[in-house]
C-alpha cells in the first residue's frame, strides 16, 4: 500500500442533494441581494413621497441598515442552535413580511410603516450572509517561530 491517496476519479459521490442545496442557497442569496438593491434604489424615493419632512426621506434605508445590524447576532445564534436551514427559513419569513408591510405602507401612504418594512428587509438580508459552517477564520499573516522570530523557519 502506498502513501499516495486514491485518485478522486475512482470515488463516486451522489451529489444530487449537494447540487440541490447549492441551487437553493444561490437563489436565496440572489433574492436577498436583490432585496437590498431594490430597497436602496427605491426606498428614498418612496420616502420622499410619503414623508411630511423631506429631511427624513432616507430614513427607510437607515431602517434597513439597522435591521441588518440588529439581525446579525440573533441569526448567528439561531443558526448555531437550530441549524442553518431554520435560520434561512426565519429570514425568508422576514422577507415576506418586509414585502407585505412595505406594500401596505405604499398603498396607505404611511411613511413609518415603510420604515418598519425596510427594517424587516434588513433582517431578511442577514441569514443568507452566513458563512459556510466549515469555513474558519484564516490567519492572514504567517506564523512566527517562537525561537528565532522568523516567519519561515525550519525549527517549527
Amino acid at each position: 500500500m502506498s502513501a499516495v491517496a486514491e485518485p478522486i476519479s475512482f470515488v463516486q459521490f451522489d451529489d444530487a442533494l449537494a447540487r440541490r442545496n447549492a441551487v437553493v442557497l444561490a437563489v436565496a442569496q440572489a433574492l436577498a441581494g436583490g432585496n437590498n438593491t431594490v430597497i436602496v434604489s427605491t426606498a428614498s424615493i418612496a420616502g420622499a413621497v410619503l414623508t411630511p419632512v423631506k429631511g427624513l426621506a432616507t430614513l427607510p434605508i437607515t431602517g434597513m441598515v439597522i435591521g441588518m445590524w440588529l439581525g446579525t447576532l440573533p441569526v448567528g445564534m439561531l443558526a448555531r442552535r437550530f441549524g442553518r436551514r431554520f435560520a434561512l427559513q426565519i429570514g425568508s419569513a422576514f422577507g415576506i413580511l418586509s414585502g407585505l408591510i412595505s406594500y401596505s405602507a405604499m398603498m396607505h401612504g404611511n411613511f413609518w410603516l415603510l420604515v418598519l418594512g425596510t427594517f424587516c428587509g434588513g433582517l431578511y438580508a442577514r441569514p443568507t450572509a452566513l458563512p459556510p459552517p466549515t469555513q474558519r477564520a484564516r490567519r492572514s499573516v504567517p506564523r512566527w517561530c517562537p525561537g528565532c522570530w522568523r516567519a519561515a523557519c525550519s525549527r517549527r
